[in-house]
């Protein structure tokens, strides 16, 4: 959300007066000021929203931007400010290559980022771990996620804010990959993505590939979706399917995912 739209969006008179259908109506109609949408997945995204919470609360970042200060107290609302992810969330994380071809760890969509309270990055991204969790997408308790986002605030405050080089630094443990991790594959045990961040050790990407891979084999959780999906993070994929051709090859392309394996794109908004 840029500036102008942010100060509009959160006078205090609008925010009063505004339901989630105005507030909605309003933001697309500065949207297509800037962009010319396109009606059919404007329609969409509305189905889906509607739909289910988890993308409502993805899809509206406009409006918990007018309303999270007053849910929060004054404390929370009077941290100081720095230029924050703003829209954050669990699905905000993903791996990439950089230039050196080392796997990288961390956030990886700014497109709503503004000088923002620091705090409303850590409530957000709290507030997707619970509805996630509620919706069965994710298996760890509110405090326990809680209590991982701030060790995670704070390992990352040290090393400068940078994200993680996995082959240098991050460790992927073996016990990630338990039958009862994978006894239902639609679901991800977030203790594995803690576990991954929290530790280090200095073995090469394609070390841990071939660890993962003896684990998948040892718990025959070889054909699980939890474990191709954490298979494909470590190879430098998103860690999503294709939903064309069912592979784990998504890479990032601009503001969409591009799979590697069919080359159809999703995700474009």
């Amino acid at each position: 959300m840029n500036e102008p739209n942010a100060r509009v969006m959160n006078e205090p008179k609008t925010r009063a007066t505004m339901n989630i259908f105005e507030s909605t109506r309003r933001y697309e109609s500065w949207m297509g000021g800037h962009v010319q949408p396109i009606s059919r997945q404007l329609v969409d995204k509305h189905a889906m929203m509607k739909g289910d919470l988890f993308a409502f609360f993805r899809g509206t970042y406009y409006r918990w931007a007018q309303l999270w200060r007053s849910a929060v107290p004054k404390s929370v609302q009077a941290a100081p400010a720095v230029l924050a992810v703003g829209d954050l969330h669990v699905d905000s994380f993903g791996t990439w290559r950089d230039v050196e071809g080392r796997l990288i760890w961390g956030v990886d969509d700014f497109d709503e980022a503004f000088p923002l309270p620091y705090t409303n990055d850590l409530v957000r991204l709290a507030a997707s771990v619970k509805i996630a969790a509620k919706a069965g997408a994710l298996k760890i308790s509110l405090r326990d996620a809680c209590d991982a986002i701030m060790e995670g605030y704070h390992a990352s405050l040290r090393k400068g804010g940078a994200p993680s080089t996995l082959a240098e630094e991050e460790h992927f443990h073996q016990d990630a990959f338990t039958p009862d991790n994978d006894t239902d594959h639609d679901h991800v045990d977030l203790s594995e993505i803690r576990a991954s961040v929290e530790a280090t050790i200095a073995s090469p990407v394609s070390a841990q590939v071939a660890h993962i891979e003896a684990a998948m084999v040892k718990t025959g959780a070889r054909d699980s979706r939890a474990a191709r999906a954490a298979q494909a993070r470590l190879k430098g994929f998103e860690g999503d399917g294709c939903g064309a051709c069912g592979n784990f090859t998504l890479v990032r392309n601009g503001t969409c995912l591009k799979c590697n394996t069919c080359g159809s794109t999703s995700g474009c908004s």
